[in-house]
């Protein structure tokens, strides 16, 4: 769909004015750490706003009456502008729950949501002799060698994972809870992807 409609690129990373960093106070969203499709803690044709976009192209009110309304409105954008060339051909429901799982899957990779260092492209890395962008090893390299791990996680442990969560979850909106995978990948690429590579020269 990019390679078609390139525009629709911007619907695949989060963007806010002004753009977060890892040392503000409040992490991603606004200087108060609010996430809301409201041009300042997400511009409404980002990654968040796209998912609540597509996700309630898709939800029922009666459904969704079932959950607890969230604390902060998230403020579901009524239209994407990335959208406006499709051809009505492209916009069918089939193509919008595509778009609705290929973002759900973007939110959980933690390069998405920081806009620094251009999402990780201008961070060239080393592996066995290879240079890669961050970017492009984290989304090319790693996939085609998945298979090679000794082992991934045990299906009794994702289980007991969900059910260590389930219970924070359960009441919560789907798009509420798309904002709490963002601020989760937030962090973590901060504390898990960034931090361990920044050295302190200072310190010898």
């Amino acid at each position: 769909m990019t390679n078609r409609f390139p525009e629709t690129d911007l619907l695949h990373w989060h963007r806010q004015q002004p753009e977060w960093s890892c040392g503000d106070k409040g992490g991603l969203g606004d200087k108060t750490g609010h996430l809301r499709c409201d041009q300042h803690g997400a511009e409404n044709g980002s990654l968040f706003c796209a998912m609540a976009y597509f996700f309630e192209t898709f939800a029922h009110d009666a459904l969704l009456e079932e959950y607890t309304p969230p604390e902060e409105p998230v403020g579901t954008p009524d239209a994407l502008q990335a959208l406006q060339k499709l051809p009505s051909s492209e916009k069918t429901p089939e193509n919008y729950l595509r778009w609705l799982a290929i973002l759900i899957g973007d939110s959980h990779q933690p390069l998405h949501w920081l806009h620094q260092h251009d999402y990780g492209k201008d961070i060239v890395i080393r592996y066995k002799n290879e240079e890669h962008s961050l970017l492009k090893f984290w989304e090319d390299y790693i996939p085609k060698h998945l298979h090679k791990l000794e082992s991934g996680m045990h299906p009794n442990m994702a289980d007991k994972e969900y059910g260590d969560g389930v219970d924070a979850w359960e009441h919560k909106s789907p798009t509420e809870l798309f904002r709490l995978w963002a601020k989760e990948e937030a962090e973590r690429v901060c504390s898990e992807v960034y931090a361990p590579m920044t050295v302190n020269h200072a310190d010898g």
